[in-house]
């Protein structure tokens, strides 16, 4: 197990000094973007996020949640700005995790 310590410090001391220097590199060059970019730049992380879910999408219950939160993203933020995308995949992905709950526990036991 001491083997695996070592791995596993392996893997992590590369990753957190990755960690470091795109912090270090972001925050200098994070400065020096022009006013009109700061916008667009803000949609990246959700236009990225949205292209690793796209992937995953494979069940047409997965398909309702994401339209679902697609939907109501634009309403929440609009309702509590800056919070509205984090707190609307909290609310939809915990309500689709209590109405799958509750579909299973509606079905007959076989």
């Amino acid at each position: 197990d001491h083997d695996n310590f070592i791995y596993f410090l392996g893997v992590a001391i590369p990753s957190y000094i990755c960690y470091l220097m795109g912090t270090v590199v972001g925050y200098h060059f994070g400065v020096r973007i022009p006013a009109g970019f700061d916008e667009g730049i803000s949609l990246i992380f959700p236009a990225y996020l949205t292209a690793l879910l796209a992937a995953e999408l494979k069940e047409r219950r997965s398909i309702v949640v994401v339209g679902v939160a697609f939907l109501a993203t634009p309403v929440v933020e609009t309702l509590v700005p800056g919070w509205g995308l984090i707190l609307n995949a909290i609310v939809v992905a915990t309500a689709a995790i209590g109405v799958e709950a509750w579909w299973e526990s509606a079905l007959p036991s076989s």
